[in-house]
């Protein structure tokens, strides 16, 4: 859930604007002077704490729990491709003096998880709009049906996969009745 709402949030620009701010201010207000902000989030923010800093975050935001677990959304970018990674519930490793945090789980985690997208992946359209992908028969009918798709799809695959071999499965049982109305969805 936390993904779509990001892959949502991530096309307004306002909320982009101030979910990559390094720093913010919030604007003078009848009930307050004008704030500064800056991020406490080391995946954007390299002011303080160098090691967690990955240029390709373009936003994140952290989380903590009261068990002291961290979850990070994050959106970056490299190339063509732009990826979401969300962690959830990763654990931090603390100094000796149980307080200060030695290693932060989730900041390290999400630079994974993106190296291994940005790594070995390339973003691909995966589908045409109007491509016919099957021919079906339609009982109570006088001819087969061509089933396609009505916009373009794209996806991320590995490197080195070419998209003329990939193979389409069909989430519906594919019986058809007549009659069938003209862009009425049959299958997903």
């Amino acid at each position: 859930d936390v993904g779509k709402i990001l892959a949502k949030a991530i096309q307004n620009e306002e909320f982009c604007e101030v979910f990559g701010a390094k720093y913010y201010n919030v604007p003078l207000t009848n009930k307050s002077d004008i704030r500064y902000l800056s991020t406490q989030n080391y995946l954007i923010n390299n002011d303080e704490v160098i090691i967690h800093y990955d240029s390709r975050v373009t936003g994140s935001r952290t989380a903590v729990h009261n068990d002291r677990t961290r979850s990070v959304a994050s959106v970056a970018n490299e190339g063509d491709m732009t990826l979401l990674c969300i962690v959830i519930g990763s654990e931090s490793q603390f100094e000796k003096d149980g307080y200060s945090v030695k290693v932060y789980g989730g900041y390290e985690e999400t630079k994974q998880l993106l190296n291994l997208g940005f790594e070995g992946y390339k973003p691909a359209q995966i589908l045409h709009k109007n491509q016919i992908l099957l021919q079906s028969p339609v009982t109570n009918g006088n001819s087969y049906l061509s089933i396609g798709t009505h916009s373009d799809a794209y996806s991320v695959i590995p490197e080195n996969v070419d998209t003329n071999s990939l193979s389409y499965r069909y989430l519906d049982e594919i019986n058809l009745t007549a009659p069938i109305e003209k862009g009425q969805r049959v299958s997903t």
